[in-house]
């Protein structure tokens, strides 16, 4: 199949952490106003804690920013029914080292990751299924007294997309200590800010917390010992830190800082608080980075692939799905691309392999508001809306034409924060009701049926106090 009509390549604008911070992120004044359903009903979105969304049909969004070749070797879908590994016997570090130690075992391991990932991150199954086996290969190669280079991998993707988040929640089944570490705030020694030091001094701190009073005043060194042999350290920020080829002085919190990260990365006996030693050979280090700004620094015409070119043989749908930013267009070589941009070749060493992670589409922030638990506390994004606004208004609902709006809104905010987009959201929308119908409670008493279509909540996002 041959495309007539090829398509130019477009990039997206993800602006950068740093920026990221000083701004003010407002939900109004955007989104149209919705029709109703074809049949002239509106679903409506009411329900108690205790119950899930209810869904008009099962939606599958399983290949929704996956990349053609993910497409199209997708593994087979696992079901919780046929997982002969169970939660409880993962939840503390002697079972799951039990596990690592036993190769029947790994398979049925790596099917119970994958399932309970998908229930935690929306797409990115390419960058949580390379992630998986790598920390799993790691740990067993430790665990069994394996020599072993270590699987060194750098996660590029945008702001928001989930780089820390996919490594936090993988690890958290594996029950070791992980520090994530912003590439910002690290200069070389000498200079103010932090060495590249304090991370494996936090990773300690981390360890440290995995044992108890007794076990420290026996064995004082217990915790040192164990960040060396299973400590995960996530470099965050890479890009932050790539060489400025306009500085004619040393570069002490870019090139210089890439350059004593090489020692970490190849393994080193380093000094940390306390004067206390480590060493780093087998402590698993990954990077991140954005790279938002890869166009304006990199000449894309050599390091960016046509889709044409590459993805004439596949069908149109699938074409789709690779279209939404240049993140997912970069070509094999991508270490000609980042040494262009200003990270040192020799980095490449130990980091030498990288998954992409892409931006989130419209039903990826759709699956995150209706279906996929908050990270942090637990619950569904929406659900948390819905019943904090109930224990006041008990008959309040949403329509679902309500619900598309809250997800265009979010997809639009969706390009500067990523998937922090929807819990930003929620917590805007549910102020603004409460504002809202406290202001109108004449029109709204608190024990009348309260359905918010998008209409309402349109003027409900976009509302301003009078003085």
């Amino acid at each position: 199949m041959v495309r007539k009509n090829k398509k130019p390549y477009t990039f997206s604008n993800s602006s950068s952490r740093g920026s990221d911070a000083n701004k003010k992120h407002n939900f109004s004044n955007s989104g149209n106003k919705r029709d109703n359903t074809p049949d002239g009903k509106k679903k409506t979105y009411n329900f108690s804690s205790s119950e899930e969304v209810p869904k008009e049909k099962e939606r599958d969004y399983s290949f929704a920013q996956e990349t053609v070749e993910d497409k199209i070797d997708s593994p087979h879908i696992i079901k919780e029914e046929d997982l002969k590994i169970t939660r409880e016997d993962v939840s503390n570090q002697r079972k799951i080292f039990d596990i690592l130690k036993d190769e029947s075992k790994i398979d049925d391991f790596l099917d119970f990751l994958e399932y309970e990932l998908n229930t935690k991150i929306v797409g990115q199954k390419n960058a949580s299924g390379y992630l998986s086996m790598a920390i799993t290969e790691h740990l067993q190669n430790i665990i069994q007294n394996e020599k072993s280079h270590k699987p060194g991998l750098l996660l590029i993707g945008p702001t928001g997309s989930g780089k820390t988040y996919v490594v936090e929640t993988i690890l958290k089944y594996f029950h070791v200590p992980f520090v994530s570490a912003d590439l910002t705030k690290i200069t070389v020694e000498g200079y103010q800010g932090d060495n590249i030091t304090v991370p494996l001094s936090e990773l300690v701190d981390k360890s440290r917390e995995m044992f108890t009073a007794e076990q420290l005043k026996n064995n004082p060194d217990i915790d040192i010992k164990y960040a060396e042999k299973y400590g995960v350290i996530l470099f965050d920020e890479l890009d932050k830190i790539a060489k400025n080829k306009e500085m004619k002085q040393k570069d002490v919190s870019g090139e210089e800082v890439q350059k004593r990260m090489l020692k970490l990365l190849y393994g080193s006996e380093e000094t940390i608080k306390g004067d206390r030693k480590i060493r780093t050979d087998n402590i698993l280090f990954f990077c991140a980075g954005a790279f938002a700004d890869l166009e304006s620094r990199v000449d894309l015409e050599k390091t960016c692939v046509s889709l044409d070119d590459d993805f004439d043989d596949f069908d149109d749908s699938v074409e789709e799905i690779t279209e939404t930013s240049f993140y997912s267009k970069l070509k094999g070589n991508v270490v000609e691309t980042l040494v262009e941009y200003g990270i040192i070749k020799e980095f490449f060493g130990r980091i030498g392999n990288w998954v992409v992670l892409n931006e989130h589409s419209k039903e990826n922030i759709k699956e995150m508001l209706l279906e996929k638990k908050n990270h942090v506390l637990g619950e569904i994004p929406f659900n948390l809306l819905l019943n904090n606004l109930q224990r006041k208004y008990k008959n309040l609902s949403f329509t679902d034409d309500a619900v598309d709006l809250m997800v265009d809104r979010a997809y639009e905010e969706n390009k500067n924060i990523g998937g922090r987009a929807v819990n930003s959201l929620c917590n805007f929308t549910k102020m603004q009701m409460k504002i809202y119908l406290r202001h109108h409670r004449t029109q709204y008493p608190f024990d009348s049926e309260i359905k918010v279509d998008a209409e309402m909540l349109e003027e409900v996002l976009d509302y301003v106090p009078s003085k």
